[in-house]
């Protein structure tokens, strides 16, 4: 009796599992393509490299700031790999906003040395190639801190 159980429990397993498979997709959100953020995105991209050896920097804080006018509208962070690599992604921005992609050294000699911190303006404008309206966000690659003791 045990065995006859196990045997329908089994087929309606396969049965289930097999309906599973003809189910509809799962419904796009607003309309838009699954996986686009629903407020437009700015990626920052970059590497942070000691200036004297042009060695890659872990541990560096970076730090996208956005002003409206001189008020500080949003402030977002990431920290450099061990391969000085960077991220940050701010799930906001406007192009009258101005931007400023920042570098600090906060572990002290940790990473090889005492670093001073750098600043690089970004300016945005959605006629740029880097806008991507299709997913729903603007990227700025390569964007390298040169950093000195």
């Amino acid at each position: 009796m045990e065995i006859a159980n196990h045997k329908a429990f089994l087929l309606t397993a396969v049965v289930l599992l097999a309906g599973c498979s003809a189910m509809d997709p799962v419904p796009e959100r607003n309309n838009a393509p699954v996986n686009v953020p629903d407020a437009p995105s700015l990626v920052a991209r970059g590497f942070v490299q000691d200036q004297a050896t042009q060695e890659a920097l872990r541990g560096i804080r970076i730090v996208l700031s956005a002003f409206d006018q001189q008020t500080v509208v949003r402030r977002d962070t990431s920290y450099t790999s061990t391969e000085g690599l960077f991220e940050v992604v701010s799930p906001q921005y406007d192009v009258r906003w101005q931007y400023t992609l920042s570098a600090f050294d906060i572990d002290g000699l940790d990473n090889g040395g005492q670093y001073q911190s750098s600043v690089i303006e970004i300016h945005i404008n959605e006629n740029s190639p880097s806008y991507n309206p299709g997913a729903n966000s603007y990227l700025v690659d390569g964007n390298i801190f040169y950093l000195s003791h």
